[in-house]
């Protein structure tokens, strides 16, 4: 079995060692390893240089530093593996600077996203990173974005010419990538698909208390591997009560994300205001029904609908989120028992990841400037986490975002307007309308009926064990904690000092062989879901032992979201209800 690695990124190291880590522990079980790296090939503009939160205005002299990191992490791979090795720069020949210098004249602001090269959108495909930075939702490139989107254009055909010769010459048997969505990783994944070669994407995991400690293998792409996992859930898992090894990930998940310990995570860090403040906050009357309305952030579904990773939305009840707000506030201005709080997702304004303001955001401020007084809106400047909401509210309205999920955790129902995008079973979890009229019907019946359930909580806790358990590869035996502190600037120092000691081999990454090395194999050369392979060596708990583990791990989600002494003090709703299933 003959492997194409195509790892142009070693700059990013948390992603690079864990990839050649499995990649080694393939080689283990008798593949063969090419690994390809960039040899500063995609210096013009790459993954790394984003990752640092630039944009394509970075100076050289940056740029130049970051690609002298990726190469230095490119040797230590080299260093650690012996792997086979090449690099994009290496493998580009006279001919093909040539080619692409004579592509990129012929190409302009008005006419690239129909450039076609080798029958693939490649204009398109060649900005996925750009719109997702840019959280760019219109299909158009104008006149001021040109010389930014050149070079994504030039990395890309770097990255397609010497994609394409590798395959030709080396005649692999599957193509590897870490995250083959990156336009660079695209456009190479798109040609091995064309001549016939399966492709693999390897990410981390999804739960962010161990992220780095966990993989996925994926067939193709993120998002097909999303909706084969949904249908795996649909047809078997949704029956089978968790384990116990993954509801103990379920809870350090939970409480990773509870106390907002991530940059990577919207709901935000815990205000510590009571449910009583929040309600004087928003000048809520006592008695409401209260509903949260989540909004979702266009940028990622723009930019994988460009690159027809995802399809146009098909089976939304509204045209849009515009539509959905306007119509759910003209709902709600009729209904004065009622209180509605519009959240609007961090991603539409500067937050702490990036710095750019959404143009679909300046599209919700023209509805929040006339809203009746039963409707208010909560952003990212008032300081309140996700979190902080749920014990105030009733119910809930997504679109597709996680925030229906994270309702359901604690029980609560909502409803989303749509059941494309499913990446969690938003069916199963809560109510998906099949129109505006079962729409406005559903959220009638969830004001006059409570919708709370307990029996939503342990679907929930089933689901998240299967997402975040069941579904990735356990790495910890091959990438231990050290992973992040190792590259941190104390340890670079300190390894300075051990190294003139000659004690720096305490330190070094070493090569391991993962304990599921041979299950890895079995996930390649078969196709075989990773969830079903895993399956053979699990023990799973009855649902009455699944019932009281949930318990327990909801007890300590209260202790944490309420305080240890939570059920002395049954102030809310919410409490109440835990308590009388808990107690």
């Amino acid at each position: 079995m003959k492997i194409l690695a195509f790892a142009p990124h070693s700059f990013l190291w948390p992603h690079a060692f864990p990839e050649a880590q499995v990649l080694h522990s393939l080689r283990a079980q008798g593949a063969e390893i090419l690994y390809v790296g960039c040899g500063e090939a995609l210096n013009s503009w790459c993954i790394p240089m984003e990752s640092t939160g630039a944009d394509e205005s970075l100076e050289e002299s940056k740029k130049k530093e970051i690609c002298i990191q990726c190469v230095e992490n490119n040797k230590k791979i080299e260093r650690i593996f012996s792997f086979p090795k090449t690099t994009i720069a290496e493998v580009l020949k006279k001919e093909d600077f040539e080619s692409i210098e004579k592509i990129m004249q012929s190409l302009t602001a008005s006419n690239v996203l129909d450039f076609q090269l080798d029958g693939l959108n490649f204009g398109r495909y060649s900005l996925y990173n750009h719109f997702l930075q840019h959280k760019k939702i219109d299909f158009v490139i104008d006149e001021d974005s040109w010389e930014a989107v050149r070079l994504h254009l030039i990395t890309c055909l770097r990255s397609y010419f010497a994609g394409k010769r590798l395959i030709e010459d080396y005649k692999p048997d599957f193509v590897f990538f870490y995250s083959s969505g990156y336009s660079v990783n695209l456009v190479v994944r798109l040609h091995a698909e064309v001549k016939k070669i399966p492709t693999y994407s390897i990410f981390a995991g999804s739960n962010w208390a161990n992220r780095l400690e966990t993989i996925h293998i994926a067939k193709r792409n993120s998002f097909t591997h999303f909706y084969e996992r949904d249908d795996l859930w649909k047809t078997k898992f949704k029956y089978l009560p968790a384990t116990k090894e993954s509801l103990k990930n379920v809870e350090t998940f939970l409480h990773f994300v509870l106390k907002g310990q991530s940059t990577f995570l919207y709901g935000g860090t815990p205000s510590g205001k009571s449910a009583k403040e929040i309600q004087d906050f928003f000048h809520i009357p006592e008695g409401l029904k209260i509903t949260l309305l989540a909004t979702s952030s266009y940028d990622e579904l723009k930019s994988a609908q460009l690159v027809d990773e995802l399809p146009l939305e098909e089976s939304a009840i509204f045209e849009n989120q515009i539509e959905w707000i306007k119509e759910t506030v003209e709902f709600f201005k009729k209904k004065n028992d009622c209180f509605l709080i519009i959240r609007v997702h961090p991603r539409e304004l500067p937050n702490q990841r990036d710095q750019v303001l959404s143009k679909h955001y300046s599209e919700l401020k023209k509805i929040f400037s006339n809203l009746p007084e039963n409707v208010k809106v909560n952003l990212p400047s008032d300081n309140l986490s996700f979190y902080d909401l749920l014990e105030n509210i009733d119910f809930g309205l997504i679109s597709w975002s996680s925030a229906g999920r994270d309702m359901a955790v604690w029980g609560i129902p909502f409803i989303s307007y749509l059941k494309d995008y499913s990446f969690y079973p938003r069916g199963d979890l809560g109510i998906v309308p099949e129109s505006k009229a079962d729409y406005f019907s559903q959220i009638e019946n969830l004001i006059t009926n409570d919708g709370w359930s307990f029996d939503r909580i342990i679907k929930t806790f089933r689901w998240l064990s299967f997402e975040i358990y069941d579904t990735v590869f356990d790495i910890r035996d091959i990438v231990d904690g050290r992973l992040i502190l190792i590259e941190s600037f104390f340890w670079r120092n300190f390894r300075r000092v051990l190294r003139r000691l000659k004690l720096d081999n305490y330190l070094k990454p070493q090569p391991r062989v993962s304990k599921y090395s041979k299950q890895m194999f079995k996930r390649v050369i078969s196709g075989r879901p990773t969830e079903e392979i895993l399956e053979e060596g699990r023990s799973r708990l009855s649902t009455e032992q699944e019932l009281e583990e949930i318990k327990q791990i909801l007890n300590s989600l209260c202790e944490v979201k309420f305080g240890r002494n939570w059920k002395s003090d049954l102030s809310s709703k919410l409490r109440k209800k835990i308590f009388e299933y808990i107690k």
